[in-house]
């Protein structure tokens, strides 16, 4: 699907793709005739690790390699995560792998967060991306300092970088 955000073009590819290793090979190399540098997002099941922390045994899987390639040749960062599994083998708990990702642009994946929903009917998590809101801190608590309010030059300044930005903010719209 091609879309515009933030008035630039951005593809978005849902992909599912096979469990076989040689139609993952396939897969990944129809997805490489797709995607466009910078301006692609590409989501969904890949039923391949990404990186070796992203399963719970310690199976190799020969698509990883295709896989990472595909990502560095066109520079797709996967978006943030908590790094809990994506996938459960009902039958047996000791089978469990992160292999549904959302790999996008670094500008895009820096500013999103990923989320994931267990349903029960599932052997899958539902992902949800949303913008990062949340800021870095340093070590520490950081406060408000009161004191700051009582600088009457510090406040005018305030004042002005308020009114500034409030009447930019209404002549936009």
């Amino acid at each position: 699907m091609d879309i515009r955000y933030n008035d630039l073009p951005l593809r978005i590819i849902n992909v599912y793709t096979p469990t076989n290793a040689e139609k993952q090979k396939k897969t990944f190399h129809q997805l490489s005739t797709l995607v466009i540098k910078d301006s692609t997002i590409v989501l969904g099941d890949f039923n391949s690790v990404h990186t070796q922390s992203d399963r719970l045994s310690n199976q190799t899987n020969t698509t990883t390699i295709i896989l990472n390639q595909l990502l560095n040749d066109f520079q797709l960062k996967e978006s943030k995560h908590n790094g809990a599994f994506t996938y459960q083998n009902s039958g047996d708990a000791s089978k469990q792998s992160r292999i549904d990702y959302i790999f996008g642009p670094v500008e895009i994946m820096n500013a999103t967060y990923l989320y994931q929903v267990w349903t029960s009917i599932l052997d899958h998590s539902i992902l949800v991306v949303r913008e990062d809101h949340r800021v870095e801190r340093g070590l520490g608590q950081w406060h408000f300092s009161k004191d700051i309010l009582e600088d009457d030059s510090i406040c005018k300044q305030l004042e002005a970088v308020l009114l500034e930005e409030l009447t930019e903010d209404t002549t936009l719209q």
